[in-house]
């Protein structure tokens, strides 16, 4: 076992292999539990519906980069420059330019990329041009369910706002192996930093640590450190009562600089 400590990761697998690498490289020990997995939506029909008449929209919007992945997969041209994009933060924006969608010649706008910056659907506004989307056409491409905040205050500033599922949630299927390293922990009182990069998925772990283990799980995940990607998840895992909560900055770096801070 690591000497630098233990560090559960919680995205889904399909997306965990480079912080788990950035992990191990730096020393610690990684146990992956995937909060949740990510799947194509169950209905494409309006999402293709809206690809296919890009042109309509001034702005699109991609809630996270698996919204990015769901549309892009379905996407069957190039997507036009007319139609301006924004997303939340540094990672879609690696996924968007993975693609060929960079400033210039797209027009792209993302919150500040500041040293105390936020990457939520309030960051998202304000970095919006909301004059000049007044009374025009705006396509929100997102997963099942999740915040309606940027939606309705879209609408109550005049934009007309359609919303597209490019994806889907679900909770995800911890292995068994890493199910019996969770339990040795617990058993023997060990300690550890717990990277959650979504609401969703904090508010997924107690189900899945009281599945592990009925008696002692959910106690042990509270008293753990919670490193969160944004903002308003440190704010809700404060307020779901976790003992300590780090808010790291953006990059798989951030990440290992906030575990290794003490407090």
């Amino acid at each position: 076992m690591s000497q630098k400590g233990i560090v559960i990761v919680t995205r889904p697998l399909h997306q965990a292999d480079d912080l788990a690498h950035t992990l191990a490289v730096a020393g610690f020990d990684v146990v992956r539990v995937p909060a949740l997995a990510i799947f194509p939506a169950l209905d494409t029909a309006p999402l293709r519906g809206a690809l296919e008449h890009l042109e309509r929209y001034a702005l699109a919007v991609f809630v996270s980069p698996n919204a990015i992945d769901g549309a892009l997969a379905e996407l069957e041209r190039a997507w036009p420059e007319s139609v301006a994009i924004a997303v939340m933060g540094p990672g879609s924006l690696k996924k968007l330019a993975a693609r060929g969608i960079t400033s210039p010649p797209y027009r792209l706008f993302v919150p500040s990329l500041g040293e105390h910056a936020r990457f939520d659907s309030e960051a998202l506004f304000a970095a919006l041009d909301i004059g000049l989307l007044r009374q025009r056409r705006c396509l929100v491409v997102r997963g099942n369910g999740g915040r309606a905040w940027l939606i309705d205050t879209l609408v109550e500033n005049g934009v007309k706002v359609d919303v597209v599922e490019s994806y889907r949630r679900a909770p995800g299927e911890i292995e068994d192996s890493e199910k019996e390293r969770l339990r040795s922990l617990m058993a023997t009182a060990q300690t550890a930093s717990i990277v959650v990069t979504s609401s969703e998925a904090l508010a997924a772990l107690k189900t899945q640590f009281a599945e592990v283990d009925a008696t002692r799980g959910v106690a042990w995940l509270m008293r753990q450190k919670i490193i969160a990607s944004h903002a308003r998840v440190a704010e809700n895992a404060t307020a779901a009562g976790f003992a300590s909560v780090v808010l790291a900055g953006a990059g798989d770096d951030s990440v290992v600089r906030a575990i290794e801070w003490p407090g």
